[in-house]
């Protein structure tokens, strides 16, 4: 199960050029018109409206960061359209450009994590690995290192391994991504809790219920922490411990689990 990208951290990643120096008057219109059309989800709108702004971006001087800003939100855009090979050479410039400046920055670890997802999407899996990895060890040597940053890589790494079924390798990534994520502050705890979910998995699968046990009840707890009691995410944690529980001969918890993952659907229409 993959945490999905949010639309509130596109829309972060976007409004970041918002800042830069000297903006010009039409490629700040239709930038920002391109952002609202995203937020929208009128993604054809958003399309035009970023072509425009880098018609305008493209005439700046080099190094100008609203050229890989304006690029970025293309790719991202064509990313969510999974119109994947329209966005591979967008965001692959983002990352060439971001690459050649004196010292790396989280929006370079963006891009590769961005262009990794992409090749995860389209089943590249040996380039979004190095890609993953390479952000890794650009998120590590940042001067203010953010361990939700270096979390989040971790966990897309486990994903990724466990795609691949390397379940050893899954294993490692998820318990990096969960003490990382226990560094990071609250609003980590989405990620925490899909981290524990995925190693319950892992652990159920290989029939070590006494090791997934404790990952599930962590996983309801860090979701419930996140976004309250009643939400989906606790609800799916809630039936992994149920089919678990059930295994482990505890009948009676793993119908009360269930049920309350059944009430919680209910409310939510889920």
């Amino acid at each position: 199960m993959r945490v999905p990208l949010l639309l509130g951290t596109i829309l972060t990643l976007l409004a970041l050029a918002s800042e830069l120096r000297g903006q010009d008057v039409a490629w700040q219109q239709a930038y920002e018109s391109a952002k609202q059309a995203f937020a929208e989800h009128r993604y054809k709108d958003a399309d035009r409206a970023f072509q425009a702004a880098l018609v305008q971006a493209e005439n700046f001087e080099p190094g100008d960061p609203r050229l890989s800003a304006t690029l970025f939100g293309l790719g991202i855009d064509y990313y969510v359209e999974r119109r994947y090979e329209e966005s591979e050479p967008l965001l692959l410039r983002v990352v060439e450009l971001r690459e050649v400046e004196a010292t790396p920055t989280p929006d370079l670890v963006k891009a590769l994590l961005q262009l990794a997802e992409l090749y995860r999407a389209t089943r590249h899996l040996g380039k979004a690995e190095s890609l993953y990895r390479k952000a890794l060890t650009v998120s590590k040597d940042l001067p203010n290192a953010d361990a939700a940053t270096t979390a989040t890589i971790y966990l897309d790494l486990g994903l990724l391994y466990s795609d691949q079924e390397h379940m050893q390798n899954a294993e490692d990534a998820y318990l990096e991504a969960i003490s990382s994520f226990q560094k990071a502050d609250g609003t980590a705890n989405i990620g925490l809790g899909f981290s524990n979910l995925n190693l319950g998995q892992i652990y159920e699968a290989q029939n070590k219920f006494a090791e997934a046990e404790p990952r599930y009840l962590q996983a309801i707890t860090a979701f419930e922490q996140a976004s309250g009691q009643n939400t989906s995410n606790v609800a799916t944690a809630l039936d992994n411990y149920a089919r678990l529980l059930r295994k482990m001969n505890r009948k009676a918890e793993a119908s009360k689990a269930k049920k309350r993952a059944d009430k919680i659907r209910r409310k939510s229409g889920s």
